[in-house]
């Protein structure tokens, strides 16, 4: 399947550690994959109860945050560094107080 969250592959894994690790971080689970099947729709196809009660337990009010699509997150804002793009390695080696690595000249003949 394509169009899937990391949240859709832990459902399909039934990995109840990362799932509660993902909802904890707020990550949205309400995205469809490319067949409109959400977080939820797959616990449900990989017959995983527990994941659905996690789901559930997260969409419910007491978690303060306004439900969404009857799922309660926060969407984060990313990170500054993020926001102005992926920094190339010459960037980061810099960033870091690191001397940058000149590019090495073929000999020639």
């Amino acid at each position: 399947a394509w169009g899937c969250t990391l949240m859709h592959y832990v459902c399909a894994s039934r990995n109840e550690a990362a799932l509660q690790l993902l909802l904890r971080a707020r990550v949205n689970p309400n995205i469809a994959d490319n067949q409109g099947m959400n977080v939820g729709d797959w616990a449900r196809a990989f017959h995983w109860a527990e994941g659905e009660r996690l789901l559930t337990q997260a969409a419910s009010p007491s978690t303060g945050a306004e439900p969404v699509n009857g799922f309660s997150f926060v969407p984060v804002a990313p990170k500054a560094a993020h926001a102005r793009g992926t920094p190339t390695v010459g960037q980061r080696a810099s960033a870091a107080g690191r001397p940058q690595q000149q590019p090495q000249q073929q000999p020639q003949q």
